[in-house]
């Protein structure tokens, strides 16, 4: 009995592997050429329009803004973004400098143990710390702050 499950799953596997070329030549040479004339051939896939941003695309949809008003909107965007990113180039010198003096604060606080973890930490996720010491801790979860320690359900 053994032989006979053996040699009806061996027949079943070879079936399927010639159901699943079959269907996989059809999509490939049987699909509508499309691409430089070339049968079967998709085409690459071209860059995504690009989307304003959020708020954009709710101020246009909102308030049902004309296409000259559309454009000058645009670029007030447009020059209020370059004009915040000189801002920001001027201010990173000083926060940066004021990330280095809380970090030095912070390890004076550790003992020699945690002082090389948290060197560790800073230098394995220098961008995730950056960001949580120059743009600030990230808001707590739906439903405020967890309790604190001690005073969870009883």
């Amino acid at each position: 009995m053994s032989r006979f499950v053996a040699v009806a799953a061996a027949i079943s596997l070879v079936v399927s592997g010639i159901v699943v070329g079959a269907l996989g030549a059809y999509l490939i040479w049987e699909r509508p050429a499309r691409h430089e004339g070339r049968p079967g051939m998709w085409p690459p896939p071209g860059p995504p329009p690009p989307h304003p941003p959020p708020f954009t695309r709710e101020m246009e949809s909102r308030l049902n803004l004309s296409d000259d008003q559309r454009k000058k909107i645009h670029a007030i965007l447009e020059d209020s973004r370059e004009k915040a990113d000189a801002i920001r180039r001027e201010l990173r010198p000083k926060l940066e400098s004021q990330l280095d003096a809380t970090r030095k604060q912070i390890a004076e606080a550790l003992t020699p143990e945690q002082r090389k973890a948290f060197e560790e930490m800073v230098s394995e996720d220098k961008r995730r710390a950056d960001r949580f010491f120059l743009d600030g801790p990230p808001p707590p979860p739906f439903g405020g702050p967890p309790p604190p320690p001690g005073d969870g359900p009883r």
